[in-house]
């Protein structure tokens, strides 16, 4: 069967994968395969050659699912200009590009700051780089699973990671900062309910600790109940548990 092009637009429109059974006459129409990865950014795997070497085309599908740079021609996955501007659009669109380039900082770097979590696709070598490493769990505090073991026993990346997500004290972090009081700090000082896992698995001390108590209550009052009985009393805690009310 035969589609005009305002129909066959009306489709992708609704279901851009439909790329994938339209006639062949479509796939080369950048009207068409333009709608239908702005619905549908996988839909750019059917897609000519031609306009899956179209920067347009594979920007418009990389904003809808950076998995789709994995359908980009070999020429703009290799394009360190193409790449830089894909990865700042979308970090993660990383994983699609040639190891050349998953090794360069500066791609890497543009990376992380879009999104942390792209930390996974860096080369071995940078992901122990501490100014990448650095600046990807300053966007995103989990992405420090990704950095290599060296990083995680270095104390400003442990700070700059609890303090974007408090839970990576007790996912990621070395061991030793379960006893350090300014990474413990920051965690609570972001998540407050952590104090609840710092007494019962990791270290009891915590809750003793009037600054991390105060630090975990500021942050949510419910942490109230894993504190010790003494600090209960405490004019400072009772003052903060009653301003969170």
């Amino acid at each position: 069967m035969k589609y005009d092009k305002d129909f066959v637009l009306k489709i992708v429109k609704i279901y851009g994968i439909a790329l994938s059974f339209i006639s062949n006459n479509f796939l080369n129409d950048k009207d068409v395969v333009l709608s239908a990865v702005a619905q549908n950014g996988i839909a750019l795997e059917y897609a000519s050659h031609y306009l899956r070497n179209d920067k347009d085309v594979v920007l418009c599908a990389i904003k809808q699912d950076g998995f789709a740079f994995h359908y980009a021609s070999s020429e703009l996955l290799n394009n360190k200009d193409f790449v830089l501007l894909a990865v700042s659009t979308e970090g993660c669109s990383l994983e699609a590009v040639s190891p050349i380039l998953q090794n360069d900082k500066d791609v890497i770097m543009v990376a992380v700051e879009q999104n942390g979590m792209s930390l996974e696709y860096a080369s071995v070598e940078l992901r122990d780089n501490k100014d990448i490493v650095l600046a990807a769990v300053n966007k995103d505090g989990n992405s420090l699973q990704y950095a290599s073991k060296k990083m995680l026993f270095d104390k400003d990346i442990a700070l700059t990671a609890v303090k974007q997500n408090g839970n990576v004290l007790l996912l990621y972090v070395d061991k030793k900062f379960y006893t350090d009081k300014d990474v413990v700090l920051a965690a609570v000082t972001q998540n407050g309910m952590i104090l609840e896992y710092l007494q019962h698995y990791i270290n009891n001390k915590w809750a003793y600790d009037k600054d991390v108590v105060l630090a975990a209550i500021k942050q949510n009052s419910k942490s109230l109940k894993f504190i010790n009985n003494e600090l209960r009393n405490d004019k400072d805690i009772i003052s903060a548990t009653l301003l969170q009310k």
